[in-house]
């Protein structure tokens, strides 16, 4: 019995036993086949447990080693609304500006938003030297890392389209809510300012406007007077150029000679010659009668008298009411009342200065944006968030020790 215990195997024994269909029988299943069923990924974690155990405490330490490293940032948040009518009604200014509560909050949103504004507002509240401290970096490096980026603006969404929220992160709680509170304000303050620059602006070119077509106009009229006055005089000197006497004169020498043609030396003398020309014939006659059935007598009676005139003015028609204009318009030294819709232009005037004025007064009661919500020192940090990584880092990590489990036993498995 001892012999055929210790006695070696025969080189047939050894082989495997013949299978009915291709002459060999399969292998037994190794132990990768046990691991691809789920009593073998089983069987991997009970026997790595070590591993895997030890792996995820690694990943909580290191979340947790994180954590107290890490500074915490809080974040302080304003929420604004649009402003109400009311609140911007000095801005309405006929036929110059209309405000609209949709249309302000678009230009406070805008200066929010604006690189410049927050610049400003850095360089004016000095927070060079309280986020720049103890760091490198040039002013405008603190500037984009330390505040600009960490500025937020947004818009509300569909149930909150109306409102803006601004928010801040930090390392100090009181100091960005006091920031981000102040930034509103500043923002605030200057869209107001832009504003009723704006308004200022388009008041003061329409009054200006108005008062350089005053002006053309006053200078017009000055010129039509003038104009007036050189037409008048003109017309004076054209009555008063002396060939009416002159012509008249030769008048009465032809009627004068024509009356002693016919013997005609007084009207009465005239009456035998009318009867005698009208006596060939009847005849209707809506002429003036011939200067010379006057007679020789008075015909030259009016051209000695015509003759000896000093002065034609008296006998000039319409002579007296040219002087008197001229007259007038020499003595005229404001032609406004003569200006047509001038007084309107001036009544304008004085409603665009007046509305300027009022603007001027209540610009400190117009209001860009009501704050709903302004912002509190956060009492718990925005990030790191430990309820969220140390649950995060123990999944990971466990999940890392399964991953590392199976990797150490196929290692195994292949050395074998």
């Amino acid at each position: 019995m001892d012999e055929q215990q210790t006695r070696p195997t025969s080189p047939s024994q050894c082989q495997p036993p013949l299978c009915p269909h291709n002459g060999w029988v399969q292998p037994p299943p190794s132990d990768y086949d046990d691991d691809l069923s789920l009593a073998g990924v089983w069987r991997v974690l009970i026997r790595r447990w070590k591993v895997i155990l030890s792996t995820a405490i690694l990943a909580v330490i290191a979340a947790a080693g994180y954590l107290l490293v890490a500074t915490p940032q809080f974040e302080a948040e304003v929420v604004v609304l649009p402003p109400e009518t009311h609140h911007i009604e000095a801005l309405n200014i006929p036929d110059i500006y209309e405000a609209t509560a949709e249309d302000v909050q678009t230009i406070f949103a805008r200066n929010l938003r604006s690189d410049t504004l927050r610049r400003q507002f850095f360089d004016e509240n000095g927070l060079f030297s309280v986020l720049g401290g103890g760091e490198s970096g040039t002013d405008e490096s603190v500037f984009r890392r330390r505040f600009s980026d960490r500025l937020k603006v947004r818009s509300g969404t569909r149930d909150e389209k109306d409102l803006v929220f601004v928010t801040l992160e930090g390392e100090h709680p009181e100091r960005i809510a006091a920031w981000v509170n102040d930034f509103v304000r500043f923002a605030a303050s200057r869209t107001v300012d832009d504003i009723v620059d704006g308004v200022r602006t388009r008041i003061a070119n329409r009054r200006d406007g108005l008062r350089e077509r005053i002006e053309i106009s006053r200078e017009r009229a000055k010129q039509r007077s003038e104009d007036r006055l050189t037409v008048l005089e003109e017309k004076l000197a054209i009555l008063r150029d002396g060939r009416r006497r002159e012509d008249r004169l030769v008048v009465l020498d032809e009627q004068i000679a024509i009356a002693r043609e016919l013997n005609i030396m007084d009207r009465d003398d005239a009456r035998p010659v009318v009867l005698e020309e009208q006596s060939v014939g009847v005849s209707v006659n809506t002429a003036s009668e011939p200067l010379y059935l006057r007679g020789v007598n008075e015909l030259t009676v009016e051209r000695e008298a015509l003759a000896k005139r000093e002065d034609d003015d008296p006998f000039l028609p319409g002579l007296r009411e040219i002087v008197a204009e001229m007259e007038v318009l020499k003595q005229r030294t404001n032609n406004d009342p003569f200006i047509p819709a001038l007084r309107d232009k001036e009544e304008e005037v004085a409603q665009l200065e007046a509305s300027l004025a009022r603007l001027q007064g209540s610009a400190s009661c117009i209001i860009p944006a009501r704050i709903d919500r302004e912002a509190v020192a956060p009492e718990a940090p925005a990030s790191p968030k430990k309820s969220r990584i140390l649950p995060l880092s123990l999944v990971a990590g466990l999940l890392l020790g399964v991953f590392a489990a199976f990797q150490l036993n196929a290692f195994e498995q292949s050395r074998t």
